[in-house]
């Protein structure tokens, strides 16, 4: 999945809001939509991302390991955060 700034969402479909729209008008819009594909976009790392990530060590002492559970339990509740404040926004 890829997320979008706001800004850069309003920056490139800002010239979107014209009334007075000929042919030509239009083509050029769409050749702006083509801009979209120009944006760096936030990616949010898969659930195997991040349980690589967060087992460095695997013989580690107990609290060690713990910190490393912690660590996986909170990016995937951040990553479930982040999905469901953008799929809420679309509904």
């Amino acid at each position: 999945m890829k997320l979008y700034t706001e800004e850069q969402v309003v920056q490139t479909v800002s010239w979107l809001t014209t009334d007075d729209i000929t042919r030509e008008d239009i083509k050029s819009k769409l050749k702006g939509l083509i801009q979209i594909n120009a944006l760096t976009p936030i990616e949010l790392p898969s659930d195997e991302d991040i349980e690589d990530n967060a087992y460095i060590d695997k013989t580690v002492a107990t609290w060690e390991y713990e910190r490393q559970v912690g660590f996986e339990r909170g990016a995937k509740w951040m990553k479930e955060q982040i999905l469901n404040q953008t799929y809420n926004q679309n509904k």
